[in-house]
């Protein structure tokens, strides 16, 4: 088994969004790498893991994928991080598999109607494009999920807009897999601390959420980050990580 600490350095498994990689947790990692052991994990269909287009990509069909790569590895019980979807998957696992899981930290996570619905879901609701996968503006593309991305450069966004093209269909049939499935039934069984950081600015989902997250959770704390749309870890990398490892040194009191 590798043990909970290897040269006494804690495990975080980060789970990243729809659309995403493992890349998003990069600049946050920054700052916590030489304190915590990380493992960010491309999810199946995302980044440079397989993508079938026939496979099952709801929900707990993602949490039995990182639970075989759990067990495969035989890591020792860990903190978990998701961000939108991974975070709805993160959230899933501690309330499925609890002796594993010593933390939850969710990053605008999905998996709720919301009560005020997000610009996006009015968009969906009004028969639009799905900003996430059929956008080919790069600007319009990136001001749903930043709140800023003036610091990302034009090629950047133009190559990632590209890229995602390639997958499409397949991100449509991942977006019909997961979406609507219900978080709310397994947020009561999740038994360890959960710390959520949402972009006050997010477009994408939206923060009213968390009036039907926060009651069904034991022991929860919310920071909504001022001027932050749907990725925190990425808007503010630094902010994120403090408040995580502040979370994670108040759990050893």
């Amino acid at each position: 088994m590798i043990s909970n600490k290897i040269n006494d350095k804690p495990i975080l498994l980060m789970l990243h969004g729809f659309t995403a990689n493992k890349d998003n947790w990069l600049q946050m990692s920054l700052f916590l790498n030489k304190k915590y052991r990380i493992i960010a994990l491309d999810l199946l269909g995302h980044g440079e893991s397989d993508s079938p287009f026939d496979a099952d990509y709801s929900v707990e069909a993602q949490v039995k994928r990182v639970h075989l790569f759990v067990t495969k590895i035989q890591l020792a019980p860990f903190h978990i991080l998701g961000s939108s979807m991974g975070g709805q998957i993160a959230a899933t696992y501690a309330a499925l598999f609890p002796k594993e899981v010593l933390s939850v930290t969710l990053f605008d996570n999905a998996g709720i109607d919301s009560p005020i619905k997000s610009d996006m879901f009015r968009d969906l609701a009004s028969n639009r494009p799905n900003p996430l996968i059929d956008c080919t503006n790069p600007i319009e593309y990136f001001n749903y999920t930043f709140y800023k991305s003036t610091h990302i450069p034009k090629f950047l966004k133009q190559t990632h807009l590209a890229l995602q093209a390639h997958k499409k269909r397949l991100h449509h049939k991942i977006f019909n897999d997961f979406h609507h499935n219900d978080l709310l039934p397994y947020l009561n069984r999740i038994q360890v601390p959960v710390l959520i950081i949402w972009g006050e600015k997010d477009r994408i989902l939206d923060k009213s959420a968390l009036d039907k997250i926060c009651p069904l959770l034991n022991n929860v704390q919310v920071i909504l980050l001022k001027n932050t749309g749907h990725l925190p870890m990425i808007e503010s990398p630094k902010k994120s990580a403090v408040l995580f490892n502040h979370f994670v040194e108040q759990l050893k009191n």
